[in-house]
């Protein structure tokens, strides 16, 4: 349903999101818990320090945080951010057929259902309520992270 990238970069949030106030994290430390090359965790960050929904500071005290309350982002934002719109198609058939609402293809008002649940729940999602469950993972992983100023 979502695109490799997309997957990537809500892991990154959400091991940023489960870190202390103010903690900051390398990006190798990321990839490395995510299981991300590093290079494409670089090009990742760089998409979400550019979307604002991270901070990047460089020097002995650097690393990333992020740039918003992890409530205040939801995983829609995020979705939308790399792939434009909900991760799904907007029909099965689509290359087949031109599907709508008024001519649809023998799926499409089920596949709207799937849609509308998909989208409703990306929606409601926040980096908060996925952080609790990485928070666990992340200790396990021993993820080093550098407090602000500290």
């Amino acid at each position: 349903m979502l695109t490799a990238t997309t997957q990537h970069a809500l892991r990154a949030l959400a091991a940023l999101a489960a870190l202390p106030p103010g903690a900051r994290v390398l990006a190798r430390e990321l990839a490395r818990v995510t299981n991300t090359p590093l290079n494409y965790m670089g090009k990742i960050l760089v998409s979400l320090e550019h979307a604002g929904f991270v901070d990047g500071k460089r020097g002995a005290r650097g690393g990333y945080r992020l740039a918003k309350r992890p409530e205040e982002i939801t995983l829609a934002e995020v979705v939308r951010l790399f792939e434009g719109s909900s991760g799904l198609p907007s029909c099965l058939m689509a290359g087949f057929r031109n599907c709508s609402d008024e001519d649809g293809c023998p799926v499409h008002s089920e596949f709207k259902k799937v849609r509308q649940a998909w989208e409703d729940f990306l929606s409601r999602t926040t980096l908060s309520a996925v952080a609790q469950g990485a928070a666990k993972d992340l200790e396990a992983q021993r993820l080093l992270w550098s407090p602000e100023g500290g």
